[in-house]
């Protein structure tokens, strides 16, 4: 049989090559998974599903729709059994003679709080005894009990409705944790939205400022020309390289900030920060230009009072503090309640006769009263007393809130109008800035100016073409902030979260 046998370099290139198919092909699963992501729509779906901060809220809210359902389990039946072994060895007075008694015992027992206050007790129980006395009438003994008590509340407020009101308490709390998770989902939409529109921008004015590097560069070769000739000075040179070195510096820091917003992007999906591959398909175009038609504000106004998640969150926590207030009172008042229990006991030497003396109608005892407080202690009405501040503070800060997401709107709804009269002004702007650029050119081709003069021209345009695409921008980040003030950003991207 023949031996193969690698070489050192053979085995070095079959290593790369595991190495290299193991990080290409076999990447992490959660990176091979993520889509791609080609408009603003499918980066704000991307970033809510991989959003770390958004994964805790979302367990945050699952966490808070299990709990929901403790209270109710307070009135859940319960079983409950016992088996035990007794003994006892005690002198009687007597050497050699001690008194010798063990037991087993068994017993099983049912409880059911009920929905209207009342609560229901069942119980079985049976014990066996044997001594060594020889004065025992049974030995062995058994002892068989079935025993039903019940216990009703007498005071209307601890019955249905006193006792439903932590329920509500757990829903109107796993609410507010809904609105909360709400709250993050649209804090993480507009942050994304932002980002991505500063994205935008700072792509649109590095395009500019590469164009005044190129008017720049042209002046100086323009200027070189004329100082060649003897139409311009030769200081006339060292302002075109002047211009020229400023307008370089405004492209390194355009760049440098769209490698900070990338980072920013990449960092919202949770992906690795020294790949920005997953970028590259994303459309960073600028909007079109649409008419947009807003309802008055008083109507968005009155729209975002239930929808703004801080405002439904606040009105949850009052919806609390009066549960806690009305619970507090409830423990105020004096507790008198109803209760008894029928028993039927049977005692035999043997199980069967135990049982049956059980059964029998003749062998019963039974127990009917009632309990009450005989009075409180200063506590009930220090929280009672407490829980109306409470009640009151949460009051006050829903007003606050309302009075807060009122403000936001107003000021968006304010900013998305000033940005659409500043596209028409920076337009006409930066017309009127390229006809100045043009005109200025033939005076300085004609001698009548001087670099220094075209570069202020040049710089002039510059901050017109600047000034047209921040005005786009904002407006759609003003848009964007309209509709988050109001609480319907995620859903008029239609998110599915």
């Amino acid at each position: 049989m023949r031996r193969t046998v690698f070489s050192y370099h053979e085995i070095l290139v079959l290593l790369c090559f595991t190495i290299f198919v193991s990080v290409v092909w076999f990447q992490p699963a959660a990176y091979a998974q993520v889509k791609k992501m080609a408009t603003l729509n499918d980066l704000l779906d991307l970033a809510v599903e991989r959003n770390l901060r958004l994964k805790v809220a979302r367990l945050s809210l699952e966490q808070a729709v299990l709990s929901k359902t403790l209270p109710s389990t307070e009135f859940d039946p319960s079983w409950s059994s016992e088996l035990s072994a007794t003994g006892t060895s005690q002198s009687t007075g007597v050497v050699y003679l001690p008194s010798k008694r063990s037991g087993r015992n068994f017993s099983l027992n049912y409880r059911r709080p009920s929905w209207d206050g009342n609560r229901y007790d069942f119980s079985i129980s049976v014990s066996r005894t044997q001594s060594n006395s020889a004065f025992a009438a049974l030995n062995p003994s058994i002892e068989a009990d079935m025993t039903m008590g019940f216990r009703r509340p007498l005071e209307e407020d601890r019955g249905l409705i006193s006792l439903k009101l932590p329920i509500r308490r757990a829903e109107n709390r796993m609410q507010v944790v809904e609105s909360a998770f709400k709250q993050e989902l649209e804090g993480l939409l507009l942050q994304v939205e932002n980002t991505y529109w500063d994205l935008v921008l700072a792509k649109n004015l590095l395009l500019v400022r590469k164009q005044s590097y190129d008017l720049a560069e042209e002046l100086r070769e323009l200027t070189r020309n004329q100082v060649d000739v003897g139409v311009q000075p030769p200081i006339a040179l060292t302002q075109a390289k002047a211009g020229v070195a400023a307008r370089a510096e405004a492209v390194i820091v355009s760049e440098g900030l769209i490698h900070d917003l990338e980072e920013a992007l990449i960092t919202y999906i949770d992906m690795p920060l020294h790949d920005r591959s997953i970028l590259k398909d994303l459309e960073l175009e600028l909007p079109e230009m649409e008419k947009i038609k807003l309802a008055p504000v008083e109507t968005l106004v009155e729209s975002a009072v239930d929808r703004r998640p801080e405002i439904l969150s606040a009105r949850q926590a009052v919806e609390i503090q009066k549960i806690e207030k009305q619970l507090v009172a409830d423990r105020r008042k004096q507790q008198v309640d109803l209760i008894g229990s029928l028993r039927n006991p049977g005692t035999a030497g043997d199980i069967s006769s135990a049982t049956d003396q059980v059964m029998d109608k003749h062998f019963y005892s039974w127990m009917l009263g009632i309990s009450w407080e005989l009075g409180k202690r200063r506590k009930e009405d220090l929280d009672y007393s407490i829980a109306e501040i409470e009640l009151i503070k949460t009051m006050l800060t829903l007003e606050s809130t309302m009075e807060m997401v009122t403000a936001q709107i107003r000021g968006a709804y304010r900013q998305v109008d000033i940005a659409l009269k500043r596209i028409e002004s920076t337009t006409s702007a930066r017309v009127l800035a390229e006809e100045q650029l043009e005109a200025e050119r033939e005076r300085f081709k004609l001698g009548l100016a001087t670099p220094y003069d075209l570069l202020l021209v040049e710089n002039d345009l510059s901050n017109a073409r600047s000034s047209e695409v921040s005005a786009l921008v904002d407006l759609q980040k003003s848009l964007a902030s309209l509709a988050f003030s109001r609480g319907v950003l995620a859903e008029s991207w239609e998110v599915d979260y």
